[in-house]
């Protein structure tokens, strides 16, 4: 299990467009599952949706794990 703690620096957060191309990246690496963390709850990293749902905003600190 690897992760990594990072804040959003995006000015406005994590929305469609950033949240496509980070989905597009974990498909690069088959068998992986992700999850990312932070104040707001928990999720796995399995569609747009489910990262957008987490509302992700500009300084927030997100910790994204990969196993």
């Amino acid at each position: 299990m690897v992760f990594k703690k990072i804040i959003i620096k995006n000015e406005a957060g994590i929305h469609c467009r950033p949240s496509s191309l980070i989905i597009q990246k974990i498909v690069d690496f088959p068998g992986c599952s992700f999850k990312v963390k932070c104040s707001k709850g928990e999720t796995d990293l399995t569609s747009i949706l489910t990262l957008m749902s987490l509302g992700l905003e500009q300084g927030e600190e997100v910790v994204i794990t990969a196993n």
